[in-house]
């Protein structure tokens, strides 16, 4: 390594490398620095490094820019199909999901959120999905739900009938695809779901708080994939082991039923409502001046569009007559004036059901599916982590199958629950109690630590958990090393990851010998949280790194955090 020659002018030139590599230090640098810069081998060599991790970084952040812009361009994409061509509520429904998820956020009029601003039952439709606050797989899932038509197939009929109990009892190891997509779709199937529930709400008295779980802490997050099972594949569920306490609580909670009977009530009145009656028009102008609005309102006036609404209701409900024979002959009447208004030259007509579909379904499958896969920096984890409420960390010995340690922490409920195999302890920092129990017995211990060493326990419920390396950005040594690893290097493949080692290495106290050390963190693509991580040592007599400790990590709601606590008897 080429070592500086001048520690003081290395340290002042240190400030214009940047400068250097723009060609501008002549102008900013004292003559002496700059003179320093071209001659000094050390600083060369700096100047150098700094250009290579910028063009790396450069590619890194343009990759993700480019993703970015690739997933919002093919969103608008989907909504600007529809230029030209009229545009009702069935034609709407499906983009309501993504126009909830602020991923798929539009910021320009569109052919869609037009009729929004038009339609005010399109607009309360979103709304109810807003305040729902359903997470982004979700809310894929139901726009793909939206796109579909009712079905109806004998055979699988026959097979819903058998799965009713079970499904209704939120037990859904063992159910097909294809049979909880039909209980989405066919109208009969899911009314009797429903009347399952209903009926087992009614029977059921007082309430189920001997589960350990509230029932304000059950939200439309927790309950929605039981309401809506449509894309649901039970044997991939990464959350199983969370699922039995909390689908326990719900089916034996009349409260939480009623609010998956209520769920069920919205969505499904969402997707089968029928036509307000507003049907909209969106056509581009050649400039901003032209812009006009069928309509009071100026909202569109700095945007080269015009836009035409036609309401097709008041023509169709205008008379109520006596006579049957004229009801018919007004309504025919009624309906070939729509039609004269809805064939005005320059506007289609509306695009086929199933073309929508389809046109749907790619977006759900492309846009709201697709991951934002771009470089991860270091500190990007640090902030997705600062967001979470809730972590579940199971930590391994190597080549041990069985967790040596599990954590619970949610600093909704500001806990800490400890399981060793052993012992479990659950630690309140509200009521500064710690209460424990041996996992072979029913006995609970509570005891009050005192202050000092809650202080010190209440320290471990903060960013990150030990989940990196490090508390904070600022203690990452200079020397440390953060890349991405090729998959094609790697044995453990976790879907929708990337992976990434930071490498450094720590001076043995006491001793010039340094061992070096590797985090490898599997992150998750869209979230930028971990979802295993793995620490390797490499002592100074050993040649390859070693595999410490293995942890893996997944992000519970406070529902079934409490449905744990509950499961393990405290």
């Amino acid at each position: 390594m080429v070592a500086p020659k001048d520690n003081s002018k290395c340290e002042q030139a240190r400030g214009f490398y940047y400068d250097y590599l723009c060609g501008t230090a002549h102008e900013s640098a004292p003559p002496e620095i700059f003179a320093h810069l071209r001659q000094c081998s050390f600083c060369k060599t700096e100047i150098n490094r700094l250009k290579a991790e910028l063009k790396e970084t450069g590619n890194a952040v343009a990759d993700s820019v480019k993703e970015s812009a690739s997933i919002s361009i093919t969103n608008l994409k989907l909504h600007f199909a529809y230029i030209g061509a009229l545009v009702n509520c069935k034609t709407v429904r499906p983009f309501l999901p993504g126009l909830a998820d602020a991923v798929l956020e539009v910021g320009v009029p569109t052919p869609i959120t037009v009729h929004l601003d038009k339609c005010q039952q399109c607009s309360d439709d979103l709304e109810k999905i807003r305040q729902m606050k359903l997470g982004h797989r979700q809310l894929c899932r139901l726009a793909q739900l939206f796109a579909e038509e009712a079905a109806f197939d004998e055979e699988l009929c026959a097979e819903a009938q058998n799965a009713i109990s079970a499904v209704g009892d939120c037990k859904l190891e063992g159910a097909s695809v294809d049979i909880l997509r039909h209980f989405c779709l066919c109208p009969d199937c899911r009314e009797q779901l429903y009347k399952y529930r209903r009926n087992k709400a009614e029977k059921l008295t007082g309430s189920a708080e001997q589960s350990g779980i509230p029932c304000e802490a059950v939200s439309a997050t927790d309950i929605f994939d039981y309401v809506v099972l449509y894309g649901l594949e039970p044997d991939k569920d990464e959350y199983k082991r969370f699922r039995s306490a909390l689908t326990s609580h719900l089916i034996s909670c009349p409260g939480c039923l009623g609010k998956m009977l209520q769920l069920h009530k919205t969505i499904y009145a969402i997707m089968h409502r029928a036509e307000s009656g507003i049907v909209t028009c969106f056509k581009a102008s050649k400039s901003a001046q032209q812009s006009i609005s069928a309509g009071k309102d100026d909202i569109y006036t700095d945007w080269p569009i015009e836009v035409e609404v036609f309401d097709t209701s008041q023509e169709i409900g205008m008379t109520k007559p006596k006579e049957a024979d004229v009801g018919r002959l007004v309504k025919a009447k009624a309906k070939h004036n729509a039609r004269q208004r809805l064939s005005k030259p320059g506007i289609r007509p509306f695009i086929k059901p199933a073309a929508a579909a389809a046109a749907i379904l790619i977006a759900a499958l492309l846009v709201l599916q697709g991951p934002v896969v771009g470089a991860v920096e270091l500190d990007q984890i640090y902030e997705a982590l600062t967001r979470i409420k809730n972590v579940y960390i199971a930590t391994f010995a190597p080549q041990k199958s069985e967790p040596v340690q599990k954590v619970w922490i949610s600093t909704d409920l500001k806990i800490k629950m400890i399981n060793t195999g052993l012992q479990y302890a659950l630690w309140d920092f509200s009521n500064e109690t710690v209460k424990t129990k041996g996992s072979d017995t029913d006995t609970i211990k509570t005891s009050g630590p005192g202050k000092d060493a809650f202080l010190k326990a209440k320290q471990t419920i903060d960013v990150p958990w030990g989940l990196l390396p490090f508390d904070n950005l600022s203690e990452v040594p200079r020397h440390a090393k953060w890349q991405r690893v090729d998959s094609q290097r790697i044995k453990t493949t976790i879907a929708d990851t990337q992976v990434y080692d930071l490498i450094w290495t720590e001076t043995i106290i006491g001793g010039d010998s340094v061992i070096h050390k590797k985090w490898r963190g599997y992150l998750d693509t869209k979230t930028k949280l971990p979802k295993r991580v793995e620490r390797w040592e490499k002592l100074p007599d050993q040649e390859e790194y070693k595999l410490v400790v293995l942890i893996e990590v997944t992000y519970p709601t406070t529902a079934e955090v409490q449905a744990d606590i509950g499961g393990a008897g405290l």
